[in-house]
């Protein structure tokens, strides 16, 4: 799941964090800031990127514009994969497109969907007969062992480490006091060392 927005939805609607590629950044994941237009991807996530970019052949884009940012080229390279395989006989389903605008790849793409997104996948989860708690459901309450003085305090407990790195899984986590006036330091990327309240 290649994510180009640092907004977290996709794991505050339930994605595991281990299958999202935030290529751009998260504002969730302190161990990967968020990178500016003219910054530098983050190697081991680029890396990902590219091996997704040879080895799809079914590219999902939901909502995005395809206004040029690093991750369009899967969109690109399945679509023209999918073009090359059906001359040639063989399986290779392209790229599908659901967004309100039009975009520089909706030529090339296999199926293109004007509609949002929520109303693609209802119908889609219909269609599947899958069943999909409605959208009034509150989110599941963040379990109680990552909240040490209880859910009234903006306290968390973090896996992470000082510097912002993922802790080895079974290392004990950090409290993160995001409390007013708690005071925090950036510790990667362009403003490392900068400070926070």
């Amino acid at each position: 799941f290649i994510q180009q927005n640092h907004d977290g939805l996709p794991q505050k609607a339930g994605m595991p964090q281990r299958l999202v590629n935030e290529i751009h950044g998260g504002i969730f994941d302190p161990s990967n800031p968020c990178v500016p237009m003219t910054g530098k991807l983050r190697e081991d996530l680029f890396k990902d990127l590219l091996h997704c970019e040879r080895t799809a052949d079914l590219m999902l884009t939901l909502g995005s514009s395809l206004s040029g940012m690093n991750s369009d080229r899967l969109v690109k390279t399945c679509a023209e994969r999918a073009q090359r395989a059906k001359s040639r006989g063989e399986d290779c389903l392209g790229s599908v497109i659901v967004s309100l605008q039009t975009t520089p790849h909706d030529a090339q793409a296999s199926v293109r969907i004007y509609a949002t997104i929520d109303r693609t996948m209802e119908l889609l989860t219909e269609l599947l007969e899958l069943e999909v708690s409605p959208p009034e459901a509150p989110p599941p309450p963040l379990p109680s062992s990552h909240r040490p003085l209880g859910v009234e305090h903006e306290v968390f407990e973090v896996p992470y480490d000082a510097e912002g790195r993922r802790l080895p899984e079974g290392q004990p986590c950090r409290r993160w006091d995001l409390r007013t006036r708690s005071i925090h330091f950036l510790t990667v990327g362009p403003s490392k060392g900068a400070r926070a309240i």
